[in-house]
């Protein structure tokens, strides 16, 4: 039954009424008012409008009739690839959803490849190369592709689509490019292998003369990404946050001596700067702090800076405070832990655990993503785009993905990478290389980096700092006997990279002589004597804390790096036009000193 108040209103509506002499009489249709009237004649431009609108139409459904289409998911969101899918598909295309690059038996002959292949707008050719063939370089599969299909840009189909019509594809086509690349790639890689027969033991493994190659991607070490300065895929230049770079010119304010007005307020502002709470695990909020790292680490691996960086510094706060955490009014006392943090510590003391970290973990991207970066020789970058690869195990990896040399290393030790090293086995492995260096020249300082010079209970790997204090050319000369040795004692088993410049680095691989010894990740750096302290300073870390000692010096008109201390350094718009004068910083001591920063143990620097 229909409620009265809607049947009121229906009763109560106007009914129109209808002019019955307008109705025809023979077929007792409705007759328009204006029956009778011409309806206006159209022009003639009127006209070829009305007809090329109806053109596009027709063309929108023809557009890629016949033809077929792929989407290469680097980089390309499965967002954007499955709206590119639905239009295509609705203007006649086949969507491939997979491209298997082919060998071919003879000249000629090959797999059929699809009309056009879709890639990001900004993808990298040697990433694109390595997606698409996983014995790219070394085979030249990938040309029969390029004869055969059209790589073009997102972009191009974006305007096809938008416009109705096929554009240009000068622009947005790669096929050219992709060519020559594939060609001097598979040419380098021939070159590599010829020369590399009978060389040197320096010419097994990559060589990066002065500074190593842009690497952030590839080169994660220890347990905290060190800083950096410590990092070679970032050479050892100044490292400062984003928010310093706002000066148009910086020149140096002499408030190092007793540490200034000045001095102190930066120190105040900057939390890494303050001693770190213990790490030692089992304090008063080991509960707290576990479920924290769980999703700090979620966040690192999405590549969330922001939240990894404020997940760290709440940590920290909370390893420094000394009582259990019971009720929401301690967490306002403790500094450095904002509203959503304190409010997911309350979840965890009221529920014993943190629902986000339980969603998380249901998430194939999530179990995929810190299964990826916990590889030797793997970023979040890339990490990322295996995901969007749909790779989801190691055994995708290994079938589907042309792998670096680093990256190959650290698959077939994954597991053994995975378990941590006691400080005893970190100190037997420094011993090891320390008798061999004696053995070759005798008088070499030694410094044990990274997570074990702060105090760490376990390591990921070992850093090995060393240097002559003759403060000649010694330690240029000392590399090369001492790989040759530790190799034909079997101590060294896989070489990763080499940097030859002022500051000599070697990356690799060893294992100790014992039954049941782990394969561990060992680092030897040798810098100048002279560059020892700020050298000992960045491996040290961690990364939060040398970051924070960087910006610290680049707001004070100064500069420091793994290789010097600098003052009256003047910058214009962010880029450094005068070095400035380098400072005598023989100890550690020295360098919080000329800082005017109170001296901090390595052990007070693990944030």
């Amino acid at each position: 039954m229909m409620p009265p108040a809607l049947a009121k209103a229906r009763t109560s509506r106007a009914i129109p009424t209808v002019d019955l002499n307008l109705l025809n009489k023979d077929n007792h249709k409705f007759t328009p008012p204006f029956k009778g009237r011409k309806s206006p004649k159209k022009s003639p431009a009127d006209a070829q409008q009305a007809k090329k609108a109806r053109s596009c139409t027709e063309v929108k459904k023809d557009l890629f009739k016949g033809k077929s289409v792929y989407f290469v998911p680097l980089e390309l969101p499965k967002a954007r690839r499955d709206l590119f899918t639905q239009r295509v598909q609705e203007n006649g295309a086949t969507v491939w959803k997979e491209l298997v690059i082919g060998r071919s038996g003879e000249e000629g002959e090959g797999r059929k490849y699809p009309d056009y292949v879709i890639v990001d707008d900004h993808v990298g050719l040697d990433c694109l190369c390595r997606a698409l063939d996983k014995d790219y370089p070394v085979s030249k599969n990938l040309l029969s592709l390029f004869k055969s299909s059209e790589v073009m840009r997102a972009k191009w189909l974006s305007l096809c689509l938008s416009k109705k019509e096929l554009q240009d594809k000068t622009a947005d086509k790669l096929n050219d490019f992709l060519k020559s690349w594939t060609l001097a790639a598979a040419q380098a890689d021939a070159n590599a292998i010829q020369n590399g027969e009978g060389s040197s033991l320096w010419q097994t493994f990559p060589i990066s003369q002065g500074n190593s190659p842009d690497r952030s991607e590839s080169y994660h070490s220890d347990d905290d990404h060190k800083s950096n300065a410590s990092n070679p895929s970032d050479g050892d230049g100044e490292d400062v946050t984003d928010n310093t770079r706002n000066d148009t010119l910086t020149e140096d304010h002499d408030t190092s001596g007793d540490g200034g007005h000045a001095a102190n307020n930066l120190q105040k502002n900057n939390f890494f700067l303050s001693p770190a709470g213990s790490n030692k695990k089992g304090g008063p909020n080991q509960h707290i702090i576990d479920q924290l790292e769980e999703m700090m680490t979620n966040y690192r691996n999405m590549g969330d800076e922001f939240r990894t960086y404020a997940y760290v510094r709440a940590i920290s706060a909370i390893r420094k405070y000394p009582n259990p955490i019971l009720d929401s009014e301690q967490i306002k006392d403790i500094k450095n832990v904002g509203p959503r943090i304190a409010k997911h510590i309350m979840e965890i003391i009221e529920t014993g655990h943190y629902e986000q970290n339980t969603e998380a973990a249901k998430s194939e991207d999530t179990a995929a993503m810190k299964l990826f970066v916990n590889i030797h020789g793997v970023g979040t970058k890339t990490a990322r785009k295996w995901v969007q690869m749909g790779l989801r195990t190691l055994e995708d990896v290994k079938s589907k993905i042309a792998l670096t040399p680093e990256q190959t290393v650290g698959l077939k030790y994954y597991e053994e990478f995975q378990q941590k090293m006691s400080r005893k086995e970190v100190e037997e492995i420094a011993g090891t290389v320390q008798r061999a260096v004696n053995s070759i020249k005798a008088g070499f300082v030694f410094e044990i980096c990274g997570s074990y010079r702060r105090g760490r209970e376990h390591c990921g790997d070992v850093d090995l700092l060393m240097t002559h204090p003759d403060g000649r050319v010694i330690h240029e000369s000392i590399l090369e006997p001492l790989l040759t040795q530790l190799h034909k004692s079997r101590f060294l088993t896989d070489d990763l990279f080499l940097v030859d410049g002022p500051h000599k680095k070697y990356f690799g691989v060893c294992r100790l002589p014992h039954e049941g010894a782990k394969h561990r990740r060992l680092d030897i750096i040798i810098p100048p004597y002279s560059e020892w302290a700020t050298c000992v300073l960045g491996w040290s870390g961690s990364m939060y804390f040398v970051r924070s000692m960087r910006d610290y010096a680049h707001k004070k008109g100064m500069s420091l790096s793994n290789h010097s201390l600098r003052k009256s350094v003047v910058r214009v718009k962010g880029e450094t036009v005068h070095a400035g004068e380098r400072l005598e910083t023989p100890t550690e001591e020295s360098i919080f000193q000329a800082l005017g920063l109170p001296y901090l143990r390595p052990e007070e620097r693990d944030h």
